[in-house]
């Protein structure tokens, strides 16, 4: 470990939620980490609970209203998307901006949305091909050329494709390997086979449960590679974006605007615009109307009765939920019932997130490991976006106040997490 330098490994476990924790604390380095940290538990998400705005939360401590990245995808509905991989689609400042304004290296391994991020040194972004994209040249673009050809050329055998959970087994190498050699004082992980596990196969346990398993190894590997004893141990967060729920039907809201005559739908199921110029933006368990060109009140209203009609709906989205999403200017959203999601076509997934974060079974944790933590603590409730200003606590550890990193406007960091009395002594 550098001297005077803090270092702290962040760690995203995609879709693992609370309900969950009980199977991760059974593996041995999860669990071995949770016994060493302070755990919080039925943590409440980030809306939209999809992988992307939560992920940008996490690093900018505000919510998808604020930092302007609002969902996975852009809004009108495509069957294949570019996904908002862009760190210029965040617009606040993020943890590795703040660190690179003290001095401070960064690294990231399949972060969401850090694709072109120049303050991250060692960047291998997470990025979505579409049909006919080169995965190897698309990364190269966007992210550390050099860094990701050296990582590709060792550890490519591990990798089949862009499938899972191989993927995460590659991307644990590599930041294993960016962690033994450069030391960076922040790295960002981000394994997904649980994530997209559960899309393919619901609550099939015994796939499930592989996948678990293939992140506790990651996890060990990723501790292994940062080494240090004691003090000198690193920092660690790990934490659920979201988590999963059944889903049994997938709803295409879309059809609904086909049949009014105000989007065409060709043959393929490719929808097109009209003069109306409106469509449903489907989010997975929520869905958003965009309207266009001004449409009249009576048509509005059709719209909103059948959207009421039609199977799994649930309820309106409440004003506080359509602002801090970043949707507040449209005339409404909605969510769907578990077992449905709102979709463009339909995928035959068997799992699904999006729904707003006070759906039962819905919670997430996180658990924080370093100096000055209180080991084996449980806390319950707070939100994701606590992280933000723990991690620059944890990040700035042991720095002069000149160099400890700062994001504005941050929600307070939980002080209950830490061992308060022993970190004023350190400072006196």
């Amino acid at each position: 470990m550098k001297k005077g330098a803090a270092k702290l490994i962040i760690i995203s476990f995609d879709a693992a939620g609370d309900r969950v924790f009980d199977r991760l604390a059974a593996l041995p380095a999860t669990g071995a980490l949770f016994r060493s940290a302070a755990v919080v538990r039925k943590v409440r998400s980030v809306f939209l609970t999809n992988t992307y705005p939560v992920h940008a939360s996490v690093v900018s401590g505000v919510h998808p209203a604020e930092h302007g990245l609002f969902s996975n995808e852009p809004p009108f509905p495509a069957h294949y998307p570019v996904w908002n991989f862009r760190a210029s689609g965040i617009r606040a400042k993020t943890l590795w901006q703040a660190a690179a304004e003290k001095g401070l290296t960064a690294a990231s391994v399949l972060w969401p949305v850090t694709g072109g991020a120049r303050e991250i040194r060692w960047n291998l972004p997470e990025i979505m091909p579409r049909p006919g994209d080169n995965q190897i040249l698309l990364n190269l673009k966007n992210g550390t050329k050099f860094t990701q050809l050296r990582l590709w050329l060792k550890y490519r055998r591990l990798l089949e494709g862009i499938s899972q959970p191989a993927r995460d087994r590659f991307a644990a190498a590599c930041m294993a390997d960016i962690l033994r050699r450069h030391k960076p004082d922040l790295a960002l992980m981000h394994f997904t086979c649980y994530d997209t596990l559960c899309h393919h196969h619901g609550e099939d346990w015994t796939v499930l449960e592989k996948a678990l398993r293939v992140m506790d190894e990651g996890l060990s590997r990723l501790l292994e590679a940062a080494g240090g004893e004691g003090d000198e141990k690193p920092a660690v967060i790990v934490f659920s974006d979201h988590a999963q729920l059944p889903l049994q039907q997938s709803i295409l809201p879309n059809d609904i605007l086909a049949e009014m005559g105000l989007l065409d739908k060709d043959e393929g199921g490719e929808y097109r615009m009209t003069g109306a110029g409106c469509f449903f933006e489907c989010a997975g368990g929520s869905a958003f109307f965009h309207p266009g060109a001004a449409l009249l009140a009576a048509c509005l209203g059709e719209i909103r009765a059948r959207v009421e009609k039609s199977p799994g709906f649930n309820r309106y989205l409440t004003p506080e939920e359509m602002r801090l999403s970043g949707r507040g200017e449209l005339p409404f959203g909605f969510c769907a019932l578990p077992g449905y999601d709102y979709a463009v076509y339909n995928k035959g997934e068997k799992g699904q997130h999006g729904y707003p974060a006070d759906y039962k079974d819905y919670e997430v944790f996180y658990a924080v490991r370093g100096r000055g933590v209180k080991t084996g603590a449980v806390f319950e409730g707070g939100s994701l976006l606590d992280l933000a200003p723990i991690a620059l606590r944890l990040l700035g550890d042991g720095l002069p106040e000149n160099r400890k990193p700062v994001i504005p406007r941050l929600p307070p960091a939980r002080d209950e997490l830490f061992n308060v009395g022993e970190r004023k002594e350190e400072h006196i």
